[in-house]
């Protein structure tokens, strides 16, 4: 049963997150074709015809209320951060967070003769950035552009950046890690600013297991968001 879950998970990530090849090149816009795992270029706004509250039909509380036209009155916009918070045992751990993703860049396919117009390809380049924070660190809140790649060379990135706020409490910090997409404001294609299969982990670096602790999870509630909140954590270690 564990195989057989891992495999729809698997498949759903594929389908929905990306990517379907690690070197991959579409042939319909990456937008089209992944729907979420997406950090789209800061304030990009929803349109209307995505939301789903002015596509429901009216219900019987929306005719008990005369002055509700369905009309937003704020707008909406996509995500273009996503941020993790986690507690880490001991003051002076050591820790790294790491970045992966993907960005598409547009290519323009040789033109065959028979057509007039032959639409943009769109190549997929893999993001694997860390930033490593030592037991040292005294900065409790700062942004870096700064990052190291595979190979352990320095990079700046400033396409991307990552806010870290750092807190010391009773027997550990509290670490919360940001990531920004700044796509260059020269680049015209929406698709080319979005940053996709987005990604942000910490990760202890001692060696010793159970140093980061998951927040643990509310026994007894019927909230909806706390029992989601208790299907997430399920597998904290108490």
């Amino acid at each position: 049963m564990a195989n057989v879950r891992d495999d729809i998970h698997g498949l759903l990530v594929r389908l929905l997150v990306g990517p379907l090849e690690e070197s991959e090149v579409l042939q319909s816009r990456p937008c089209d074709t992944y729907l979420t795992g997406i950090l789209w270029p800061p304030d990009t706004e929803l349109g209307p015809e995505e939301d789903e509250n002015l596509l429901e039909g009216p219900t019987d509380n929306d005719q008990d209320d005369a002055g509700d036209s369905g009309t937003p009155l704020h707008r909406i916009y996509r995500p273009s951060s996503v941020g993790i918070t986690c507690f880490i045992e001991g003051k002076d751990t050591p820790f790294e967070i790491k970045v992966t993703g993907a960005r598409y860049t547009p290519v323009k396919p040789e033109k065959s003769d028979e057509d007039e117009y032959v639409s943009l390809f769109w190549e997929r380049h893999q993001i694997d950035y860390r930033i490593p924070v030592s037991g040292n660190e005294r900065r409790s809140i700062w942004k870096t552009i700064d990052f190291l790649d595979p190979s352990g060379e320095s990079k700046s990135d400033d396409t991307l950046a990552v806010h870290i706020k750092r807190r010391v409490v009773d027997h550990g910090i509290v670490v919360t890690a940001s990531l920004m997409n700044l796509p260059a404001s020269d680049e015209e294609r929406r698709d080319a600013k979005c940053f996709f299969q987005s990604r942000i982990t910490i990760e202890a670096v001692d060696g010793k297991a159970g140093r980061i602790q998951a927040r643990h999870p509310t026994i007894y509630s019927t909230d909806e968001d706390v029992l989601c909140n208790n299907l997430l954590y399920r597998e904290c270690i108490a």
